[in-house]
Order: C-alpha cells, then structure tokens, then sequence
C-alpha cells in the first residue's frame, strides 16, 4: 500500500501556495471569449474569484463556493477547469490532437440532492447485454474524477445526506476511497494527481433557511471556502451594458444614449425593489438572471415594450398589492413612464385568440395569460400559483393551447405531458430508473438482467414538448432540487459558437447528459 503523506490539511497547502503569483490575472484570458461563449462578464470581482478557484484548483486545494443563486459559482469553477485543460495543452502536459472523448474529461461535473447515494458517487450495477451475468459495474463521477485526477465539481454540496458526506470526509481525509458496496464488495482506489474537489452551495440561510443541511466543521476544515457576494449596483451596471451589447449580435461597442437609460433605469429600479427589507430574503427576491432576462427579451422586441417586459419578468410573481407597489416604482423611471401611463389608463392590451373557448374573460386572466406566453415564447418556464379550485390546470392546459396556436409548428401538435405530483412522486418517476426484465423479456431474447426506462420529464426534453408539473407543491423537495440544473439555462443559446444546452442523468450511466431541445419548457 502506498504511503500517504499525514500532512494534508488544506492550512499546509495553502502555506505552500502563499507565494503563488495570481497566475489567471496575469494571463491573456480574452474577455469577448468569456462573454460571447458564456455570457460571463469578467468584472474585477469576478476576476478576483476566478484567480482564487484558479490558485487552489491548481494546487489540489479543495474549495466550497458559496454564493446567492445566479452568482456564477459552477460556470466560475467550469471556466477554470477547462482554461487549466488548454493550459495543459499549451504546454504539452495534454496533447494538441486530444480526443473528443478526452476533451470530454476536461472536469466531472454532479448534481447533488437528498436522493444521492454512495454507489451514485462511486459504483454500481447497470445492464449488460455482453456480460453473462447481464449487468457490469461502472464508475460513479467521484471515483472516476478520483482514479483518473480530474477536477470534479459537487454542486449543491449542502443537499447530500450525511452518509455521503461522511464518505467524501473520510476521503479527503485519507487519499484514498476505501468503502464496501453492497452487492460489489470492498472498492479501494488511490488518489491521481489532479483530482481536485470544488463544491458549491447556497449559504443556509435568508430565503434558504431551514432548506439545506448546516455543514459540519469537520467537514468544512478539509475545504477553503470561497464567498459569492451579492452584487454591487455597479457591477450589476457593467454586466447589463455588456450583456446587452452581447445579445445585440455586436451591433457597436458602445450603447446609444437610449440603451443606456434603460440600463440604468432598470438597474436602479432592480436595487430599489431588492433592496428593500421585507424583500430581499423573500423566495421572490431577484437576481442577475432577471437583468439577464429582461436585457436579452429587449433585445427580442427590437428595443421596445420595457414595461410589459419588466411587468411580465418581475411583478407577475406578485399578488395586486405588491405587483401595484412594483409597477408603481418602475413607472417613475424615464425609460417606462409613458408604457407605464398608459398601461394604467387602457390596461393590458392582450387579446385572448378567438378559437380558445370556455373561459371567463377577466383582467386577471389576461394578464396570467399574457406573462405565461410571452414568458414560455422567451425561453423562461413559468409557475401559476393559485388558491385550490381556481383554474390553474385549466389555464396551464389553456397556455399550451394558445402556444400551438401562435407558432403554428408540427412539432406543437399534441404538445404537452400533464403529471400530477403528489407526496409519493419520485425523482425516478420524472426521470427515469434502472429496472430489472421479467423472465419473459429475458426468454425473449433481451439479454440485459437490467434495463433503463426514461421518466416522462426525459422523454419531454429530448422531444421538445411542455410539462405541466401539477401541484408541484405536494412533491418532495428532492423534485425541485432535482430540477435546479435543468431550470438554470443560459439565456443566449442560439448563437453559432454557443455549445447545445444539455441536462445531465447520472441516474443513467449509458446516457449521462441529454440535449434540451429548443421547445421544452416547464409550466
């Protein structure tokens, strides 16, 4: 057995590391590269983070990045690990003509949750329909980042149950995974240079509190935690002008003075509103993805319609007296006031189509209607809620209606999965599970013992439709967290150079990420 060296506290690395020059600073990172690939605006903040995950990934340190969602801690952790990859290359550590399939290895990347199990991690049994036995072993990410020495990125670190936590603890503490399996027996595998852990979580507390485990400080000691603040007006200010060059197809470096007005409106507008005590720890606080979003459908709309937009993206979450106080403030702002004056005279000028029957026509319902098309049309899923008995699933099965109506596309017929979740909805339900063959289907020739069958909610990404996620507030929290990654998509997606969105299943070993088609969308 290989001798472990004792003295691997993450207090003794970093004492070897404090002389490290700020190697990404110095670097010739192209920032246009950042941002046309992954609409990552490289503020001074942001370059500082990155330097420090840069300092740490490099030395083997592992990190917890802690921050507010929408902060940029996986893309942050992802930018590093694939500019360490083309560093390698560079200096021929990796070789200039590597595979596709090692371009692939560049990082491991898991999501967490409470569902998680250790041979999730490490290893189980899946169908085989080569091996006599009909099932075969694979490795988990973790002891495939462990075997191999990739990166690995553990979000939602704070998900995982305390028995998964226990594991990794005794792992870093060691160096080495030495764990049974049931049904696989004693696995043991040292650790390759150039595993590194990078974890991330949503601190457990304000709009979170009481939703995610408090991370032990034994645990917390094997780690340097790097924070994600919230940002600052100004640099929220940088990151909407950029973006908004960005969306605009490069159309000149520099804004007009109307978009320039508009950002700063909408940015002053958004830490007014945020800012506010009652509403910054709310669960419908905002965050960069809601400047993200509303930047990006301006664009869309040919610079036009910025108070429906913000109305559609910002107070359609609110009940009147809240949405009122909203509209109220955006209203005072020069680049919405006349939309504004004129939306309270005349109201919603959205005309519910002709050929959709059975509805009560009221104010309320068109404005639902409006915010849920336009929204679902921009690429945003959306949740209608509602007291019992009036009318969500209606309308839910109404939107889907009216979509197939105004894009008037093949792929819109029969375009929705209704599921009604209740208390014993499972994330396999969504997703999908490994299940073992009757002996019939093995006697007819199937050879595996085990086979995958894909959840609706798969079946629905691959093939573009709508979900309709019917009393989602019944399911297990273990559904939503599931459906974080899936929900977190990149606003841009349809430039040429833009990788294809995809949904990671590690519940599925022969198929671990899918392509999210352009249509799918979540009500």
């Amino acid at each position: 057995m290989k001798e472990i060296n004792a003295d691997i506290s993450v207090e003794a690395i970093i004492d070897k590391i404090k002389g490290i020059k700020p190697a990404f600073l110095e670097s010739n990172c192209d920032e246009n590269f950042l941002l046309d690939k992954y609409n990552y605006i490289l503020t001074e903040q942001a370059k500082e983070r990155l330097d420090k995950l840069y300092t740490y990934i490099k030395s083997g340190v592992p990190v917890i990045l802690e921050g507010e969602t929408g902060a940029s801690k996986t893309l942050s952790a992802e930018i590093i690990c694939k500019y360490i990859y083309e560093m390698k290359k560079k200096d021929k550590i990796i070789s200039e003509a590597a595979t596709k399939k090692e371009e692939e290895k560049r990082f491991i990347k898991f999501n967490l949750s409470a569902d998680t199990k250790i041979n999730d991690l490490m290893q189980k049994f899946i169908g085989d329909k080569n091996s006599l036995s009909g099932l075969k072993i694979v490795d988990g990410p973790f002891y495939t980042a462990f075997k191999e020495g990739l990166p690995l990125i553990l979000d939602e670190i704070n998900l995982a149950s305390e028995e998964v936590l226990q594991c990794i603890e005794d792992t870093l503490d060691s160096g080495l995974i030495n764990i049974d399996i049931s049904g696989i027996g004693k696995v043991v595998q040292e650790m390759k240079e150039g595993f590194c852990l990078i974890a991330t979580q949503n601190p457990n507390k304000g709009k979170y509190k009481n939703k995610r485990q408090n991370l032990s400080q034994s645990f917390l000691s094997h780690f340097q935690i790097i924070k994600f603040p919230s940002f600052e007006i100004k640099e929220l200010k940088i990151i909407a002008e950029k973006l908004f060059i960005s969306f605009d197809n490069g159309n000149g470096k520099e804004l007009v003075e109307k978009d320039k007005n508009f950002i700063s409106d909408l940015i002053e507008f958004h830490d007014e509103w945020t800012s506010n005590e009652d509403k910054k720890d709310s669960l419908t606080c905002f965050t960069i993805r809601e400047i993200a979003a509303t930047v990006k459908a301006y664009i869309d709309e040919k610079k036009s319609n910025a108070f429906k937009i913000v109305k559609v993206i910002y107070a359609s979450r609110y009940q009147n007296d809240k949405k009122n106080k909203l509209l109220e403030i955006i209203g005072r702002k020069e680049s919405f006031k006349q939309e504004y004056q004129d939306y309270i005279k005349n109201g919603s000028i959205y005309k519910i189509p002709e050929n959709i029957k059975g509805l009560y026509q009221n104010k309320n319902l068109k404005e639902v209607l409006e915010s849920a098309t336009f929204s679902l049309n921009k690429g945003r899923n959306i949740i209608i809620v509602g007291k019992g008995g009036s009318g969500k699933s209606h309308i839910a099965r109404t939107i889907t209606e009216i979509l197939k109506n105004e894009n008037n596309k093949e792929e819109y017929k029969n375009n929705y999965y209704h599921f009604i979740c209740t208390e014993e909805t499972k994330c396999s339900d969504l997703i999908g599970y490994n299940t073992p063959k009757t002996e019939e289907e093995i006697n007819n020739g199937n050879d595996t013992i085990i086979e995958w069958k894909e959840g609706f909610l798969t079946k629905s990404i691959k093939e573009g439709k709508i979900v309709i996620l019917d009393n989602l507030h019944e399911a297990n929290s273990t559904i939503t967290e599931r459906l974080n990654a899936l929900l977190d998509k990149k606003y841009d997606e349809n430039k040429e150079n833009r990788d294809k969105n995809r949904f990671d299943i590690p519940e599925n070993p022969l198929e671990g990420s899918i392509e999210i088609d352009n249509n799918f969308r979540i009500i």
